[in-house]
Order: C-alpha cells, then structure tokens, then sequence
C-alpha cells in the first residue's frame, strides 16, 4: 500500500500579488508601513507562511482587490465531530 503525502494547502497566490504589487507601483515595505507590521511579516502572509486575517484584507485593500481573489482558504470546511454524527436514525 502507497503511503499518502500531506500536501500543503496553497492560502496564498504569490505570483498574483506580486504582479499586482509591480502593477500598482506599490512595495511591501510600503504595505508594511501602511499596515504598522514588518516587511518580514508582510512577505510571509504573501508567501503564505503566515496566514493573518487582517494583514491579508489590508493587503487587499491597499492593491484594490477582494481578499478572496489573492487569498484563498481550505478546500474542506471544518466539521467538529458530535454524538449526533454517530447515533442511528430511528
């Protein structure tokens, strides 16, 4: 039997937020400063080390874009197993 490889979720689009950046005339270090965190920080919610809900939408709101567009979230919903999930119908 193959053994399965967790592969890592993608959160981010880099590629997209970096064009958008360059189109934009706009730096991270200008993000970084707008948004009052680190440039280091601001590079690892692009790159997607980091996933911080407010650096993403202030992001998204500097390069004029929908957060959703250039941040995405996990394939699968969270489902908290309860009782019910296991009791029979009757």
């Amino acid at each position: 039997m193959k053994s399965k490889s967790k592969q890592k979720i993608k959160n981010s689009d880099p590629i997209a937020i970096k064009t958008l950046l360059v189109s934009r005339g706009i730096t991270q270090t200008e993000i970084a400063h707008r948004l009052n965190v680190s440039v280091s920080w601001v590079g690892d919610v692009i790159n997607g080390r980091k996933k911080t809900k407010w650096v993403q939408n202030g992001i998204a709101k500097i390069l004029r874009v929908k957060a959703s567009q250039i941040f995405f979230v996990a394939a699968r919903p969270y489902h908290r197993e309860t009782n019910d999930d296991h009791s029979e119908s009757r």
